[in-house]
């Protein structure tokens, strides 16, 4: 039995230069050398953050189940210092091909990042709204007044 760290190796070997029988390539050496299939999915990530459109490594992606992707991506995202947009997109291709699901990844999204990122939006999008004056169209203030009494 080889050790794992040779086949380590040959795995980013494989997805550096991504040969066209790379799919064949990195099934067999999880299996040649034992390799955590979670972990070679992380390398996998890793890899294709590098060169984000390049989109060979999206059917390799999805040789793994969808509930493993969506956990190690969201992984990956929350524990990111700065988001990069190599991340977003393959975040956004993957969940545009079904290979990730949204809800599973949201979860992963803590509010507080969220809040600190656009608390400027929100706040304009709050001070917009309130300056907005409603403009009353003739017969239909019966129909805002039950409108806003219904609130």
């Amino acid at each position: 039995m080889r050790e794992d760290a040779e086949g380590y190796s040959r795995l980013i070997e494989t997805l550096v230069d991504l040969p066209a029988d790379a799919e064949t390539r990195v099934m067999s050496l999880i299996g040649i050398y034992d390799l955590d299939p979670n972990r070679v999915l992380a390398l996998l990530l890793d890899t294709w953050e590098l060169s984000p459109y390049n989109l060979h490594y999206l059917s390799l992606v999805q040789k793994f189940s969808n509930q493993t992707v969506t956990q190690l991506l969201g992984f990956k995202c929350q524990n990111v210092k700065e988001p990069s947009q190599a991340l977003g997109f393959i975040a956004g291709l993957l969940i545009a091909k079904g290979s990730v699901d949204l809800n599973g990844l949201w979860s992963h999204l803590s509010p507080a990042s969220f809040s600190e990122h656009y608390s400027e939006q929100y706040k304009a999008a709050c001070s917009f709204r309130s300056s907005v004056d409603i403009i009353l169209l003739s017969g239909m203030e019966g129909q805002l007044r039950r409108y806003i009494y219904s609130r």
